[in-house]
């Protein structure tokens, strides 16, 4: 998908919610957003593909795959939070660390549990191809997290989770009913629900209140007689 790359091709504009092309300034269309998006589904899915074959074939072991894997869903979520912040010099030190918490907390312990089920036979080929794609597609999170954060630097506060034309788990649903609530409150589409990495959800910010203006004080007419 374009800019995925550490120098993307869009930008993110918090301020209409929209992204748009860096070089033109033109915002990129919702609808080209979803193919760009479904476009980007279909690598992550094609990188994890190309793992599981080597895998099932014998071509690797289960530990290279592990560790081979590993790098390989690192790369992809630094690729999908830099999208989200709209350029890698707009992602900071503690969003870097903020992934690094969820690597190690959540990715690399599902991975390590996925590998062990292999290695038992619990799984079959479809299983596991399956699941593999599954941890590739979870990357949405880490897209989701970079255009939160940029949100919240340009001051919105609120948001509300609005539900894509499809079906959906009951995590997203109670989400949704949740309605506007402070942005840190509301889980990120893809995370913590049983969609995973297929939710087609997604966060609609409240813009924040404009300051009014202050009237300007009329001074008082001179007396033209004085």
């Amino acid at each position: 998908m374009p800019g995925t790359s550490s120098n993307p091709s869009f930008e993110y504009d918090r301020k209409l919610n929209r992204y748009r092309y860096k070089d033109t300034k033109r915002l990129v269309s919702r609808y080209k957003m979803l193919q760009l998006t479904q476009d980007f589904r279909l690598s992550l899915d094609r990188q994890s593909d190309t793992l599981v074959e080597k895998l099932l074939s014998g071509s690797i072991t289960p530990k290279q795959f592990k560790q081979q894997f590993a790098y390989q869903v690192k790369l992809q979520h630094v690729q999908a939070l830099i999208l989200g912040r709209g350029g890698k010099d707009k992602v900071t030190v503690e969003d870097y660390l903020a992934l690094a918490r969820e690597l190690k907390n959540v990715h690399y312990p599902r991975l390590v549990v996925f590998v062990k089920q292999y290695e038992a036979q619990l799984l079959t080929p479809g299983q596991v191809k399956a699941r593999a794609r599954l941890y590739s597609r979870a990357t949405r999170s880490s897209l989701e997290y970079g255009k939160r954060e940029g949100l919240i630097e340009a001051g919105v506060e609120l948001a509300f989770r609005q539900l894509a034309n499809c079906l959906h788990c009951p995590d997203c649903l109670r989400y949704a009913a949740r309605g506007v609530k402070p942005i840190k409150e509301l889980p990120l589409p893809g995370q913590n629900c049983a969609c995973g990495g297929n939710c087609r959800c997604s966060l609609v910010p409240v813009p924040p209140d404009k300051p009014k203006k202050s009237p300007k004080k009329k001074r008082p007419k001179r007396d033209a007689t004085l």
